[in-house]
């Protein structure tokens, strides 16, 4: 296993810091497990590694990643590529949540075709409420598959609605359709699922 720290997150390019005490290679390849290509060149010397613009577009329209968050990587066996495996956040936050998509009726809402452009709910989930939007524009939620999304998040009078572009990439990546229900629920504290 190997960590990218988060050097910089720019517009236009991901900076990070290859933290493995071996030499830092001068070109990493790394791979998600949609078959998303990636390859981190070195800058100079030292350890650090630069990933081109138009990678990191790819990377950032898929993953909420910021200065700081920790990319986690293991290497394939017999090759020189790597994997990514999860993404850590440079801070636990006081509202994570789990995602979850599924046909089974035990979740929180039941998707109708309004919801695959945004979904609002009108209940708080457990006893703990959503946080305020007064305070908070997005929400942080971790997938089945341990992958970080950041909603547009607000209340209106239909209720507490996540929208914007990642939650489009959710529901096109996980296939949630009408009919499917949605649960989203307070996590055990560290930003991904308790197994």
């Amino acid at each position: 296993m190997v960590e990218l720290l988060v050097d910089q997150a720019g517009e236009k390019q991901l900076i990070v810091i290859f933290t493995e005490s071996s030499t830092t290679p001068d070109v990493l390849k790394v791979t998600d497990k949609r078959s998303l290509q990636l390859q981190f060149r070195r800058i100079r010397t030292g350890n650090k590694m630069i990933l081109p613009s138009e990678q990191w577009r790819k990377l950032s329209s898929n993953y909420t990643i910021g200065d700081g968050y920790k990319i986690i990587i293991e290497r394939i066996s017999s090759t020189d590529q790597y994997e990514m495996v999860e993404i850590l956040s440079q801070a636990t936050t006081l509202y994570q949540y789990q995602i979850k998509a599924t046909t089974m009726a035990l979740l929180q809402k039941t998707v109708e075709q309004r919801d695959l452009e945004q979904l609002a709910v009108t209940e708080p989930y457990d006893s703990e409420p959503i946080p305020n939007a007064a305070t908070s524009r997005s929400l942080t939620v971790i997938d089945e598959r341990r992958r970080p999304w950041t909603f547009d998040y607000r209340v209106t009078r239909r209720g507490r609605v996540l929208s914007g572009p990642q939650w489009q990439n959710f529901i096109r990546d996980n296939i949630v359709r009408v009919g499917d229900t949605v649960s989203i629920e307070r996590n055990d504290g560290h930003g991904y699922p308790a197994e």
